[in-house]
């Protein structure tokens, strides 16, 4: 304290640079000089310097003791809580707690033991009273991908027994609506154009971890979740099989391109007309010109008319005319032929022309089996697709469980 009683520069530093003023600008001559008089005990006005130096620094110093300091000095700490950088903290603070609630959630690897225990139960309750044979699986999952209850269908109904080879995994979901749709639709169906009963099911894929269509991105598909399944073909009782490839029929796409290539080959037969009766014309026309040639005749003085070499006699002239006229006969001659062998091509073309058979002549009974059953099916699943939805399923159904809002989806 004695330091700053002694030696500062309150207002009176001119110097060019402000920032060596203040209580870094005590010189150390001064600061002994100032030690000395307090060691030395020397008095000013009666009293000791040191002393005078103490007693002006206590009642300085006064203000600050004061019982008042206390709570200025709480102020003061309430001032600098609610500073910038305090604040500044507690949003970082803040964001930091709120980081960990934006960010995505890791996916468990396994199913909790309540989800398991729920879904196991809902299971018993939704095949109870059902001609089903399953064994339960362990759950699985991976990712998005898994389920915690499911099951390996063998077979569904009873008299005949329909057995799924081989057995596929699903949920009990899926496997009470496979139940559903082979005894009340399925079977009918047989007996109606098959005459005979459906005891197998081919099955293509089941359980599968990928996107829809196998594509690399996009919405997952249902076969992730355990609740899909392909279906090849069927067989009978008597050991016929109906497969979904061979036996459907022409797809509404096929019938498209055959009546494309129908269209083209119209198309191409009249144009190979209207160049037949371009080249005959042609032809008729060189023809005419060749059977009445113009020979020009000379002037009545004899020479020769205008355009045509004087030197020539009328002897040439006649033998020049007639090799023309020989020539328009090979050109029309020419033509004829090129005429006549185009009129041969568009007969030929018309005579086999593409045939569009109806549909209805065109299936057997196995195909309207197979889309009597594509029908029935998509009052049952969720989502039902085969080769009328595209390329992908020229060869199996394809049925799921999907919840819909309104109606089930079908192609």
């Amino acid at each position: 304290m004695w330091v700053e009683v002694g030696i500062r520069y309150p207002k009176q530093c001119n110097r060019p640079n402000k920032g060596s003023c203040g209580m870094g600008a005590t010189k150390p001559w001064m600061a002994a000089v100032v030690l000395a008089v307090i060691s030395l005990g020397l008095t000013i006005g009666g009293a000791p310097v040191g002393h005078a130096a103490a007693a002006d620094t206590k009642k300085k110093a006064a203000p600050e003791t004061a019982p008042d300091a206390k709570p200025k000095a709480k102020s003061d700490n309430k001032d600098k809580s609610s500073g910038k950088k305090p604040a500044a903290k507690a949003d970082k603070a803040k964001a930091t707690d709120a980081k960990p609630d934006d960010a995505p959630k890791p996916i468990p690897d396994s199913w909790s033991a309540d989800a398991i225990a729920k879904e196991r139960q809902l299971c018993r309750q939704t095949l109870s009273g059902l001609d089903v044979v399953a064994i339960p699986e362990t759950s699985f999952r991976k990712g998005p991908c898994g389920a915690p209850a499911p099951i390996r269908l063998v077979s569904v109904g009873k008299s005949p027994q329909v057995v799924l080879s081989p057995p596929a995994i699903m949920t009990c979901r899926l496997a009470a609506g496979v139940h559903r749709w082979v005894t009340r639709e399925l079977q009918p169906l047989a007996k109606k154009h098959l005459k005979d009963q459906i005891i197998r099911i081919e099955v293509m894929s089941d359980y599968s971890c990928r996107n829809a269509y196998g594509r690399k991105s996009g919405r997952l598909s249902e076969h992730a979740v355990a609740n899909a399944l392909d279906i090849r073909g069927f067989g009978t009782a008597h050991g016929k099989y109906v497969r979904v490839l061979s036996s459907w029929g022409p797809t509404q796409r096929d019938l498209a391109a055959e009546r494309a290539r129908a269209k083209a080959q119209r198309d191409a037969a009249l144009a190979a007309d209207a160049a037949a009766k371009a080249e005959k014309e042609k032809a008729e026309a060189a023809l005419r010109a060749a059977k009445k040639p113009t020979a020009k005749k000379r002037s009545a003085d004899g020479s020769a008319p205008p355009g045509e070499d004087a030197t020539k006699s009328p002897s040439t002239a006649k033998r020049i005319l007639k090799e023309r006229t020989r020539d328009l006969l090979n050109v029309g001659v020419k033509l004829q032929v090129a005429a006549k062998r185009a009129k041969q091509k568009l007969e030929r073309a018309l005579e086999k022309p593409v045939q569009i058979v109806p549909l209805s002549k065109r299936l057997t009974v196995q195909g309207y089996f197979l889309r009597d059953a594509h029908r029935s099916a998509c009052k049952v699943f969720g989502t039902t697709l085969g080769p009328e939805a595209n390329n992908a399923h020229r060869n199996h159904f394809h049925v799921d469980m999907t919840p819909r809002r309104r109606s089930n989806f079908c192609e």
